[in-house]
């Protein structure tokens, strides 16, 4: 398992990395660079996907189609129409069969195998080697979160739905709920489900903890979900509890303890957008155009036709672009 590196993508007519006192330690240069995973980032040269180190060196002589980040010491790359698996060292650990592959989570990644007669088209989980832990028989699959996946598929005796586990095993059978009509992924224990036009949560034995009555509700981070209600979000608790009201037009799932929220009209083109902490005070007022999820200590924020960079949790730039 690589080392996590501090440097954060930003453009400046190209793409480079600064550090989080904002000095430029990899120039920029790039067509398009992606955030630093596992002391390895993605970025995009002359029509091609490379994978640098922290210090900018080229680590594969050959350029990909496209590239995920790493997880798990591996990263899906794509040559051609086919994708396939890489390590740290560059090293082809899986090569290129799928037609879709996805991050590795819980040691385990979602891929659909292409040229196989008896599953085309279906989702199936490799794992490290590339060898089908859970076979591909699903029709819609998600990634594993907390030892949990979300799957889908039809059968003769009618649709099967739930979460697996990392075996394949339904460990929560929702096939006779027809109702349902969405699932997520659990986090912090709990999975929102839609129930007919509401949404409620399960915990990992398939119980209500939180009764479908919301119009959404998004992942648990600190002990909080974002919710929707009468078209204005909110923040509840693991038991459904209101803790900031709804009265945001915008808000993101929790990051580091702050969650991005927005007033205004997305479609009037007046949405703006700040930051609060897990107690529902804004931190950051609403004013920024763009704003994303803190991530080792900084977020990026912009202001159209403004200015934009990161700043830190007291709303100083540590690096900062006039347009």
């Amino acid at each position: 398992m690589r080392y996590q590196v501090n440097l954060f993508p930003l453009l400046e007519n190209k793409w480079g990395y600064i550090n989080d006192k904002g000095e430029w330690v990899i120039n920029p240069k790039y067509d398009h660079a992606l955030p630093f995973s596992q002391g390895l980032a993605i970025v995009r040269y002359n029509n091609n996907n490379f994978v640098i180190d922290e210090s900018g060196t080229i680590l594969n002589q050959r350029g990909f189609d496209e590239a995920y980040g790493f997880s798990c010491d591996r990263c899906a790359v794509r040559i051609d129409k086919h994708w396939g698996y890489i390590d740290t060292d560059m090293n082809f650990v899986v090569k290129p069969k799928f037609s879709v592959a996805s991050y590795f989570s819980d040691f385990l990644a979602l891929v659909d195998i292409i040229d196989y007669d008896d599953a085309l088209n279906q989702y199936g989980y490799i794992d490290y080697s590339g060898d089908f832990r859970i076979m591909p028989t699903f029709d819609f699959a998600f990634d594993f979160q907390e030892g949990l996946a979300q799957v889908e598929k039809e059968s003769r005796d009618g649709t099967v739905k739930g979460y697996i586990d990392s075996e394949g095993n339904l460990k929560i059978d929702l096939s006779d709920a027809p109702e349902i009509s969405g699932m997520r992924s659990f986090s912090e224990g709990l999975a929102s489900l839609m129930w007919g036009d509401y949404c409620g949560c399960i915990d990992k034995s398939g119980q209500w903890q939180i009764d479908p009555r919301y119009e959404f509700i998004g992942e648990f981070s600190g002990g909080l979900a974002k919710f929707r209600e009468k078209d204005k979000w909110g923040y509840i608790d693991h038991s459904g509890k209101t803790v900031i009201q709804a009265h945001f037009d915008f808000a993101s799932d929790f990051s580091e303890g702050f969650a991005v929220i927005g007033m205004g009209s997305l479609l009037q083109r007046t949405l703006k957008k700040g930051y609060i902490d897990l107690s529902g005070r804004i931190v950051v007022e609403p004013k920024y155009d763009i704003a994303n999820p803190f991530y080792q200590g900084l977020a990026y924020v912009g202001i159209t036709d403004g200015c934009r960079g990161y700043i830190d949790q007291n709303e100083n730039f540590v690096k900062k672009i006039i347009s």
